[in-house]
């Protein structure tokens, strides 16, 4: 199988070490297309100036736990980013 990018990123140090086994359950869970979403959703979560992430593992592996038990509004994240970034007129 190709690698993809997101493929490298997860392979990365930059994704944090302890979480090849919370990817490998999150793409169980939520698919490859809804883990994905949560690794994006996690990376903008350090990036914010307020309620910044500080652990990216525990926010991913929360994001996780939530799915599992049907609590996790995947919808509701990705449209608070466009929003909160201005995208919202533009998606």
């Amino acid at each position: 199988m190709e690698k993809t990018v997101l493929d490298t990123f997860v392979s990365s140090d930059t994704f944090v070490s302890s979480s090849q086994q919370s990817w490998a359950e999150a793409c169980e869970v939520l698919g490859r297309v809804g883990a994905s979403l949560c690794v994006l959703i996690t990376d903008q979560g350090t990036l914010r100036a307020e309620y910044r992430v500080m652990q990216p593992a525990a926010y991913f592996r929360g994001m996780v736990n939530r799915a599992q038990a049907g609590k996790l509004r995947l919808h509701s994240s990705v449209f608070g980013l466009l929003d909160h970034n201005g995208l919202k007129e533009h998606a």
